[in-house]
């Protein structure tokens, strides 16, 4: 009965995905016509100076960091601006969740709604774009609607943190063949991106201190080392596979608990670990009573082009950072500030001199403070976004 049920599942499934590469073609079609049209549909008189295309959903991490805390900046400056949301944060959850159905209508929806605000780039002088314009679409070959743009809009910059092209290494590239300019977060991509481009540029993430509560007291409480880690359960379970192991053997030496802030419980046998759930609230004190901030990857080229969010919480506060190399801030700096660990010897010595050392958890949480005060503020990202441009 089972088996018949998962056949006729998958029989359905495929059905609806058939339904959807036939309306992605249509929709194609009314691309590849408005391309064509494109020199009688641009316009001349431009309404704004520039057109913003996230392509997070509202709500997200990404979308605030990207994104949002940069409105103020804007409104300051004058810049008449347009912003294209897709959907919220919850209707993405919805429908990444839901049936197969609904996360092809949902795409589709999306699809509609990016045709339509690609049309309107003609009235912008400049366009932003995180990526592509059709996010969350994992199938696109062709990228029309980075094509329209070019050809209503004069320039138009993608941006990069992450490396996406594992995913998709065709539509990127054929992307950035398109691209007036490249921006990016971290070395690795500059590099990769500038095999393709010769105009890619550094876009720091910002974050904005004034959400932080700096850290003044490096004395350990009751002689145990807090180590905090923040991230969704499966970056949680991936990180305690990576160095759980190493903390235990640590821990029978040194006290240790393990200050988790994510959705759901974290265990590892030998490991005194405290889970909480996500509150804004709360966040920045936890954040404030930890005694470091730890993470941990794998070496991969998806694991290189990250830019972790985690390692800016950390700085943000004045936290001490024992971390792997890839995917960090490229003002990263081992035994400046930062204790940089790719090894089970050097997790183990260095969180043991972690504990053992206030002057160097002082030394190591200030110039991490410093490192974002210089080279991650919401002002020095926001004067590295105007340089992306020719005139903003």
């Amino acid at each position: 009965m089972k088996k018949n049920q998962l056949k006729i599942q998958k029989a359905y499934n495929k059905l609806w995905y058939v339904y959807f590469k036939l309306f992605v073609f249509l929709y194609g079609l009314w691309v590849r016509l408005l391309i064509v049209a494109s020199p009688i549909l641009k316009k001349k008189n431009k309404k704004h100076q520039l057109h913003l295309f996230p392509y997070s959903q509202k709500g997200s991490d990404g979308y605030t960091r990207r994104f949002q805390e940069f409105f103020v900046f804007l409104e300051r400056d004058h810049i008449r601006y347009k912003m294209h949301d897709i959907c919220s944060d919850q209707e993405y959850k919805k429908a990444f969740r839901g049936k197969k159905s609904s996360y092809y209508l949902f795409l589709l929806k999306v699809y509609r709604i990016r045709i339509k605000q690609t049309f309107q780039i003609r009235h912008a002088e400049k366009a932003f774009v995180h990526r592509n314009l059709f996010p969350f679409y994992y199938d696109q070959k062709n990228p029309l609607l980075e094509k329209l743009a070019s050809k209503l809009c004069n320039e138009v910059v993608y941006d990069y943190w992450d490396s996406v092209w594992i995913h998709n290494e065709e539509l990127n590239r054929r992307t950035v063949e398109i691209a007036s300019t490249i921006s990016v977060a971290n070395k690795f991509l500059f590099d990769y991106f500038s095999k393709f481009h010769s105009n890619v540029k550094y876009f720091n993430i910002g974050i904005n201190l004034n959400k932080y509560i700096p850290k003044s007291d490096y004395n350990l409480c009751e002689n145990e080392l807090k180590l905090f880690y923040t991230g969704s359960p499966s970056n949680v379970k991936h990180m305690l596979g990576q160095i759980g192991q190493y903390l235990v053997k640590i821990s029978k030496t040194v006290k240790i608990k393990l200050i988790v802030v994510s959705s759901e419980p974290a265990i590892f046998p030998g490991l005194d670990i405290k889970q909480h759930a996500f509150n804004e609230n709360t966040f920045f004190k936890l954040l404030n009573s930890a005694d470091a901030g730890i993470y941990a990857l794998k070496d991969s080229i998806a694991t290189r082009g990250k830019m972790a969010m985690k390692i800016m919480d950390y700085s943000g506060t004045g936290l001490p950072i024992l971390a792997t190399k890839y995917g960090v801030s490229p003002h990263l700096y081992h035994g400046e500030n930062v204790l940089f660990c790719d090894s089970d010897e050097n997790w183990i010595n260095n969180v043991s001199l972690i504990y053992s050392d206030k002057k160097l958890r002082e030394k190591l949480g200030k110039k991490s403070r410093l490192m974002v005060e210089n080279y991650h503020s919401l002002d020095y990202s926001y004067n590295e976004f105007k340089l992306l441009f020719s005139s903003l």
